[in-house]
């Protein structure tokens, strides 16, 4: 296909997942919980220190500071999807994950939102991770961010060290996930400026980055958070979703329908850590907040 087809792809593709979202715009009803956000720890006054943080990111507002660090950190952090905490050996925090990235070897989206978040934590800046899944239990991808507060606005921010930039409205106001969803399922004009872009230039930059927008309108259905926002990872998720959307019976029927995939394709050590994952799913209870959470200061 020419450039042309795959716009109109991608444009319908777009439109589909913003009516999936504009049916899907309540949430179930949840408890409005606190998250916990850790700025004192040696890892990351050692990240500071080895990295260079303070510096990098310079003066100026948080997500002006937050934005440097995006633009520092999404040309040099080589991606694979496909990459194993496992195989590879490596610690979930950031200065583990920037040696091994920085030595050339790459990582997936979870863990360039990791390093984010821990460096917009090592010069206060509240963060945290948020986990962005599609509707689709068939659809194995899924994508993760970085949502920083900026004092000054007053508000959440997403920034994705992956993709490189945030979304704006027509404002020029950088938006969070939640308010990034609304948008989208209202049919509302949004757009994505990588960091080294200009905002102000929205026309041209909703043209050049349209993917993005196509991308998260798929996977900006449900949300999942930590608990604690720290150095590492510590235990406990919350879970945002729609409206009479069972969770637990979406994630069964996508380890299924894996299990299956898997059979066609004679991958016997899969279909066995996948059918280990279907008992622990049996058993698994998810906890289910109120959106409520993911709106507000943190402090």
């Amino acid at each position: 296909m020419n450039k042309k087809e795959i716009k109109e792809v991608w444009q319908t593709l777009y439109d589909v997942y913003r009516g999936i979202l504009f049916a899907s715009r309540s949430f179930a009803d949840g408890e409005k919980k606190d998250i916990k956000y850790c700025f004192a720890s040696p890892g990351l006054k050692q990240l500071d220190e080895k990295y260079g943080i303070k510096e990098r990111a310079g003066r100026g507002g948080d997500f002006q500071r937050a934005r440097k660090l995006v633009k520092w950190l999404a040309p040099v952090l080589p991606h694979d999807g496909m990459f194993s905490l496992k195989n590879s050996g490596v610690e979930i925090n950031a200065p583990d994950l920037l040696e091994y990235a920085l030595a050339g070897n790459g990582i997936n989206c979870a863990c360039k939102a990791k390093i984010l978040q821990e460096c917009c934590l090592a010069i206060d800046i509240y963060a945290r991770r948020v986990v962005l899944y599609p509707a689709s239990p068939y659809d194995e991808d899924n994508h993760v961010v970085t949502e920083i507060y900026d004092r000054e606005l007053k508000k959440w921010i997403m920034l994705d060290p992956t993709a490189g930039g945030s979304f704006y409205d027509d404002r020029q106001i950088p938006l969070s996930c939640i308010e990034t969803r609304e948008l989208f399922a209202d049919g509302k004009r949004v757009y994505f400026a990588k960091a080294g872009q200009n905002p102000a230039k929205a026309d041209w930059l909703y043209e050049k980055n349209f993917y993005w927008n196509m991308y998260f309108a798929k996977n900006l259905y449900r949300f999942e958070i930590e608990e604690i926002s720290a150095f590492g990872v510590k235990d406990g998720r919350w879970n945002i979703v729609p409206e009479n959307y069972d969770i637990a019976a979406a994630q069964r029927k996508q380890t299924e329908y894996l299990i299956e995939k898997m059979k066609s394709e004679n991958a016997e050590e899969y279909i066995s850590a996948l059918e280990k994952r279907l008992e622990q799913l049996n058993a698994k209870e998810y906890k289910i907040v109120s959106p409520l959470t993911l709106i507000g200061a943190p402090f």
